[in-house]
């Protein structure tokens, strides 16, 4: 028809469908999903980094809770959630091991303690 713009052999209109080169913006709060997926996948590994990861998975969970509640990015906030628990048992883990070898080898005279510590943790071996 004239004054029309054809249509496209993949159905819809020519020009990647409905939307296409629209802007939408995203839903309020769904950056505190996201922002608690990013901190959860991050925490596990930073529990091993001075412990950072103690704190970065109890913002997620806040975070990911505070999304829930707005009823944006649920899977995003679900996962972050999922992975800040996974932090926080392995900091659990961890914080136990630690503590058992404290004490243990903290109720041994000095150069005994040192050599318990020494193997029982593996990077204070040092070089050999």
């Amino acid at each position: 028809m004239p004054g029309t713009s054809p249509s496209s052999p993949y159905g819809g209109p020519p020009g990647g469908g409905p939307g296409y080169g629209e802007w939408q913006a995203a839903q309020p709060g769904s950056g505190l999903a996201t922002a608690s997926l990013v901190l959860g996948v991050a925490s596990p590994f930073l529990v091993f980094v001075c412990f950072i990861g103690l704190l970065t998975a109890i913002l997620s969970i806040v975070f990911g809770i505070v999304a829930l509640v707005r009823r944006v990015g649920k899977g995003r906030a679900i996962t972050g959630i999922a992975f800040s628990v996974l932090a926080l048992l392995v900091f659990g883990a961890v914080s136990l091991w630690f503590w058992d070898i404290v004490q243990d080898c903290g109720r041994l005279p000095q150069g005994l303690a040192d050599r318990c510590f020494e193997e029982r943790i593996p990077w204070m071996r040092g070089p050999r």
